[in-house]
C-alpha cells in the first residue's frame, strides 16, 4: 500500500504487474496503473 501512497503524493502512476491488489485501490483512489492488459 506504500506504493500506492506514493504515488498518489507525487502524481505517479503504478506500475505493476499484480492487479489482484492494486486495481481496487486504483478505483477507489483514482492513480493511474500501467499493466499489459490495461489500455492506455
Amino acid at each position: 500500500m506504500w506504493i500506492a501512497a506514493t504515488a498518489l503524493a507525487r502524481d505517479l502512476p503504478v506500475v505493476t504487474n499484480n492487479l489482484k491488489h492494486f486495481k481496487p485501490m486504483s478505483d477507489r483512489f483514482e492513480f493511474a496503473l500501467v499493466h499489459p492488459e490495461l489500455d492506455s
